[in-house]
């Protein structure tokens, strides 16, 4: 069987495996290889643009934002690199290789966001991006991947959504707010006619005084009799008496 040579590009790597214990990596170069006893695949080199996009995470202040980020990623150009992610993703299309980059780098931004406050998210931007870049970096490098860049495109707080409950203000705290109303919706006091306002009956307050103690009937009658004159009662004759004889 005739030997086939295989050309890889600027862009991308050849890996030659079935030769020893470790395949043969050539970046822009060519390889000779036999059929039955080789194997060549090749890896991509270009550089992957990723949209890191996290929201609603709370900052160290409590309050909830939305932050996007650009990065850009490519498998690193050391042989070591190259043959780790030959293990991992040769064979491959580019954009699995891309959705395993992007979910690493969202769990390294929601992670710096946690330890930052809005402040220092939006005035510092340099300082944001470089702490994304050191936490992924080890990650990546595991893979055979390196981050060429990464900015931080947009920000912004969300005002509508509630902080944790853990630090929820209490209502005692809360500032009240004072509703008015204009003249011209207020409604007018209405006065009911004449005819319709009935008396109001006045209650009499309870006597407290004591009431004078009535008189026994003893005492009524003796107070009478005192008051009024006695008359003289005539003498009545005695039956048995003997009548008192006149004289001439």
């Amino acid at each position: 069987m005739a030997p086939i040579i295989r050309v890889a590009g600027p862009n991308e790597a050849l890996i030659r495996s079935g030769g020893g214990s470790q395949p043969k990596i050539t970046v822009g170069g060519r390889v000779i290889v036999i059929p039955i006893f080789f194997k060549a695949q090749t890896l991509s080199l270009e550089v992957m643009t990723l949209a890191v996009e996290t929201a609603k995470v709370y900052t160290k202040e409590g309050v909830a934002v939305t932050v996007d980020g650009v990065a850009q990623v490519k498998v690193a150009r050391s042989e070591e690199a190259i043959r780790t992610a030959a293990q991992q993703f040769v064979g491959k299309p580019q954009r699995e290789i891309a959705e395993v980059a992007l979910q690493t780098l969202e769990g390294a931004q929601r992670a710096i966001l946690g330890t930052m406050t809005v402040e220092g998210i939006y005035q510092d931007r340099e300082s944001f991006a470089q702490s994304v870049g050191e936490v992924a970096e080890p990650h990546m490098a595991n893979m055979g991947l390196e981050i060429v860049s990464f900015t931080r495109a947009t920000s912004m707080p969300l005002a509508a959504s509630a902080p944790p409950r853990s630090r929820a203000t209490p209502r005692s705290a809360r500032p009240r707010q004072l509703v008015t109303r204009p003249l011209s919706a207020q409604r007018p006091s209405v006065t009911p006619p004449l005819s319709r306002l009935r008396p109001t009956a006045t209650r009499r307050r309870p006597n407290t005084m004591p009431r004078p103690a009535s008189p026994s009937p003893n005492e009524t009658s003796r107070s009478s009799r005192r008051g009024t004159s006695r008359r003289p009662t005539p003498a009545r004759p005695r039956p048995n008496s003997p009548t008192p004889s006149r004289r001439p």
